[in-house]
């Protein structure tokens, strides 16, 4: 799924991390639902593409 579909469903995330190892992009999207300083929900990318979910 790509990050636009997820953006469509999700919403905009609170906090975005960028990272870049041997060409690959990867980034981690977090939502803040309960904690107001730490992200409940993570939604991690590999270029451009949903790799995995995480829920806290």
């Amino acid at each position: 799924m790509s990050k636009d579909s997820v953006q469509l469903l999700v919403g905009k995330p609170d906090q975005v991390d960028l990272n870049e190892l041997a060409n690959i992009n990867y980034e981690t999207w977090g939502y803040k639902l309960k904690n107001e300083y730490m992200s409940d929900l993570e939604i991690e990318f590999e270029d451009g593409k949903l790799n995995g979910v995480r829920q806290k």
